[in-house]
């Protein structure tokens, strides 16, 4: 049984931010577009948390006072 190819993404890693990659007229959103609604759902909440993320990551890099220690998502 051959082994198939991996998709692009694990060949050829993204640069930029999430941000970028949604933007409008973008691959990415072009797909994101063509979904239906509740697959665009899910798309749009993984992409809120990866702009968290990296909001966070700004905000720990720029040294501003955050709510260290244990967090809760309730």
């Amino acid at each position: 049984m051959p082994l198939q190819e991996p998709p692009a993404a694990v060949v050829e890693p993204v640069r930029g931010s999430s941000r970028d990659l949604l933007a409008p007229g973008s691959e990415l959103a072009w797909r994101v577009a063509s979904l239906s609604r509740s697959e665009r759902g899910r798309v749009g909440a993984c992409a809120r948390a990866l702009l968290q993320g990296e909001a966070r990551r700004g905000a720990a890099r720029r040294g501003e006072a955050g709510g260290g220690g244990a967090r809760s998502f309730f």
